[in-house]
């Protein structure tokens, strides 16, 4: 499968299943349970985490998968990963709205500059690392 289509089926499934969560749960922590905008978007992050991750393991790589040799390997490398996607999407998250003060009403628009960073970020990390199959494996 070649690098932009499978890009494109992350992007299309995946990432925004995950953002939807993601902006989903950040709006009902910090609007409805009346988090504040940090805590809500820490968990709101940990929660899409986990649907892209089933995604991405089920469908995005999955033709990959099946042929890993070491699934242990794989997870601690998708951990790293994700802690480093994390790190630039909360931190941007956090310049932003640190910054731009009318940025907290709204968080929204601060989530969408995060995440397509750390998307392309992860999504190359992912690519290139975590699932990279075996030399002489048809991707």
């Amino acid at each position: 499968m070649s690098i932009l289509r499978s890009f494109g089926i992350q992007v299309r499934g995946s990432r925004c299943i995950g953002f939807a969560t993601d902006a989903t749960f950040l709006t009902i922590f910090s609007r409805l349970l009346g988090f504040n905008i940090y805590e809500s978007r820490l968990l709101s992050f940990g929660i899409a985490v986990t649907v892209t991750w089933w995604l991405n393991t089920h469908y995005t790589f999955g033709h990959i998968l099946k042929r890993h040799a070491s699934r242990a390997q794989q997870y601690i490398k998708y951990c790293v990963s994700q802690i480093l996607g994390a790190s630039i999407n909360v931190g941007l998250f956090t310049v932003i709205v640190s910054q731009f003060q009318w940025m907290h009403e709204f968080s929204v628009c601060a989530l969408v500059i995060s995440s397509a960073t750390a998307m392309v970020f992860n999504y190359l990390l992912m690519r290139l690392w975590v699932y990279r199959p075996s030399r002489g494996t048809e991707i």
